[in-house]
């Protein structure tokens, strides 16, 4: 043997030695499979989709637990956890605005509301009324959605009976537009404010005193998560008064009750669940209120004197409501009717008026 064959099986030889401990590592190593669990073919395994549903069935060959079922093979099924895949971001719904009223609708328009009134009357010092109105609420983001600014246009149409001294107009109008901006301050004091400006007449009477401005500003703080407290004040413009003070509690304990005891329209209400009325969408309420009553008016009179009138009483209501969200809300209301005068600016001055019943119904969409 020559000396060039005598290195080179030495060579291979040395090599061999060598390497035996790496060949030893790589036999000890655990099988990717068991034995007895060959690893299926390519064409026989099975395929996410094969399986059903989007992620597949609770098959473990199939999508979902097909890398748990294949860790698992490998021997270490306990130390790999199931697979949680997230929610998608718009499964979550957005939790609700507790400033925003239940049955706002997204956009301009907000209600359109009709509402008729009678007020028992007829000879002697009995005046009798009959009111027909209709408005409407529309929203603006001014200055923001959170803060919007509602803009209420309505017309009315008071029908008077008597009283035959003095003479007065058969029918007086309101044509007014309201403007009332409200929102929080901080998380517990909120903030409402509104001015109506208007033409209320008998449209003979074309004086100055036609067009009339009044409104009121109030805040209200939530005291506790049942109470809150308002305070504030209206401009109501009549002879002897200009401003009025507005405040009281209102109390919630629960969402079938609501005791509002605020000057000057105190409201006690309580939900019932009668007929269709048993879910959120649709509810029964029935309530005890007070009103206090102020109308003013540039009339003219038989003699073709240029007057203004004053019309107040105050009022106790007992009413049933129907409130459908999305829908049309129905009311319909008694009441007594007291303590009613009648004013001129010019003679014969102030005629008292007798008590009267009251009889009221309104639609609301």
């Amino acid at each position: 043997m020559t000396a060039r064959s005598i290195c080179l099986w030495a060579a291979l030889l040395g090599c061999y030695t060598a390497g035996a401990p790496l060949f030893g590592q790589v036999v000890r190593l655990p099988a990717v499979m068991p034995p007895s669990e060959p690893y299926p073919a390519a064409a026989t395994r099975p395929a996410p989709w094969e399986s059903g549903g989007k992620y597949g069935s609770a098959d473990p060959a199939s999508a979902a637990g097909y890398t748990t079922a294949m860790a698992s093979r490998a021997g270490s099924p306990a130390e790999l956890p199931p697979i949680e895949l997230p929610l998608p971001a718009f499964s979550q719904p957005a939790p609700p605005d507790p400033d925003r009223p239940p049955d706002a609708r997204d956009g301009f328009f907000q209600k359109l509301l009709f509402s008729y009134e009678w007020i028992t009357g007829g000879d002697g010092d009995e005046m009798g009324v009959s009111d027909l109105e209709i408005k409407t609420i529309l929203a603006l983001p001014i200055p923001s959605r959170k803060w919007p600014l509602l803009i209420t246009p309505g017309f009315a149409v008071h029908y008077l009976d008597g009283p035959t001294v003095p003479d007065m107009p058969a029918r007086v109008y309101d044509a007014y537009a309201q403007f009332r901006s409200l929102g929080r301050i901080n998380p517990r004091l909120g903030a409402e404010l509104a001015v109506t400006l208007g033409a209320f007449s008998d449209f003979e009477q074309g004086a100055d005193e036609a067009f009339r401005v009044t409104g009121h500003g109030a805040v209200m703080w939530d005291w506790t998560p049942t109470t809150k407290i308002v305070l504030g004040a209206a401009y109501i413009d009549t002879y002897d008064t200009d401003v009025i003070p507005i405040g009281g509690l209102i109390w919630k304990p629960h969402p079938d009750l609501s005791v509002e005891a605020v000057f000057p329209s105190p409201k006690i209400a309580r939900r019932f669940y009668w007929r269709r009325a048993c879910t959120e969408q649709v509810q029964d309420w029935i309530y005890v209120a007070g009103e206090f009553g102020n109308d003013t008016w540039a009339v003219r009179r038989g003699a073709g004197l240029n007057d203004e009138m004053n019309y107040r009483d105050w009022r106790l209501l007992l009413g049933l409501e129907r409130k459908a969200i999305g829908g049309l809300d129905r009311r319909i209301e008694i009441g007594y009717v007291f303590s009613r005068r009648l004013h001129f600016d010019r003679a014969p001055g102030e005629v008292p008026l007798s008590d009267a019943l009251l009889l009221r119904a309104g639609l609301t969409y």
